[in-house]
């Protein structure tokens, strides 16, 4: 994220590895909309967050259990076909989670 923004440093604790797809569809948002509630929601963090808590995997999809996990789902575009292709063939290959 850029730091001239939203005023956040460049320093480790402040930032996070993330696909090049990822990172531009994030770009430099803390929040969005969560698709069912409507509602402006923060994204997820791993930093501050527990990855359990607010996803799950079910045939290679990525759920969100919560408004923090289906609004991140939704602006990373997490279930496009190439990314659900991917995860499925991993786990026949149990490589995946």
């Amino acid at each position: 994220m850029p730091q001239h923004k939203h005023g956040g440093l460049s320093t480790e604790e402040n930032l996070v590895l993330a696909c090049l797809p990822c990172n531009r569809y994030k770009g430099s948002d803390l929040t969005s909309i969560d698709p069912i509630t409507k509602q402006i929601t923060v994204l997820f963090n791993p930093r501050l967050h527990e990855w359990n808590e607010h996803f799950q995997i079910d045939q290679g999809y990525i759920l969100g259990k919560t408004t923090i996990g289906r609004t991140t789902i939704f602006l990373l575009k997490l279930n496009e076909p190439k990314l659900l292709m991917i995860r499925q063939a991993l786990i026949l290959q149990k490589l995946y989670p």
